[in-house]
């Protein structure tokens, strides 16, 4: 197994491990804020995922590549059992994670998805509109964002979107995002993923009140594997839960690693 570490940040300096994998178009920054707060009494490590924010770009992008890649990168930087949580795409993985490799995870939150298949209209359309932007003929993100706005007029879309792009050595702007091999494996995301064992130990599924990604069904489809499963529901939140309702979010979170 070839090392190919990721990039992650690590906030806080005692109390327990706990391990946050973000989201499709996501990065390990789309969490800082709400883990400066949880550092206070634990230690955070927040990961970007393969072809994601400033982790390697690589070929293979799957669920199963993913997980290889966490437990690497878990050996080399944790090197101890963790609190996993992951959102969206990086639930997938960390549901995964925790069914492959059990010993390495204390316990699990899962964050707005389930392990069924998923529809990508929306991502493919997104994926499209950035593959059609050419960051260098843009000289500040002001005109960057107007460009965008035409085609997306959803603004926390469109800014979370927008938080893959950085200025190069030259000053131009890029993307963080492998575009050309999201765009390829885009259909493997939407997947169901397989799990095999049983996970017997907490898991906790969050979900957003106004998303549709996790019903009463899935919870129950997810015990047979997670047989500790309990769901929470945070109130008028959507999909993207810790950054419309952080306050919440950092409740339960502390709640599941601190008790």
């Amino acid at each position: 197994m070839v090392s190919n570490p990721l990039f992650f940040h690590k906030l806080g300096e005692s109390g327990p491990a706990v391990v946050i994998v973000h989201g499709l178009f996501g990065t390990a920054d789309n969490w800082i804020t709400l883990a400066r707060q949880l550092s206070q009494q634990c230690r955070v490590f927040l990961v970007d995922m393969p072809n994601h924010g400033r982790s390697p770009h690589t070929e293979a992008f799957n669920y199963e590549f993913m997980t290889e890649q966490l437990m690497i990168w878990a050996k080399e930087t944790v090197g101890e059992a963790f609190f996993l949580a992951g959102h969206s795409m990086g639930g997938k993985v960390a549901m995964m994670f925790a069914d492959r490799y059990p010993e390495w995870v204390k316990s699990l939150m899962i964050l707005d998805i389930a392990n069924r298949s998923y529809h990508m209209e929306h991502q493919k359309y997104y994926l499209s509109v950035m593959q059609e932007l050419d960051p260098t003929a843009f000289q500040s993100r002001t005109a960057l964002e107007s460009w965008m706005q035409e085609r997306i007029p959803e603004a926390d879309i469109r800014l979370f979107l927008l938080k893959n792009l950085y200025r190069d050595d030259q000053g131009q702007f890029a993307w963080r995002l492998n575009l050309p091999v999201l765009k390829e494996k885009l259909p493997e995301v939407g997947q169901p993923i397989h799990l095999e064992d049983v996970f017997n130990k907490p898991v906790w599924l969050v979900r957003g009140g106004n998303s549709g990604y996790v019903r009463e069904e899935n919870k129950e489809a997810l015990r047979s594997h997670f047989p500790q499963i309990q769901l929470h529901t945070v109130d008028g939140a959507g999909h993207w839960i810790h950054a419309e309702k952080p306050g919440e979010v950092l409740a339960l979170m502390r709640e599941w690693v601190l008790g």
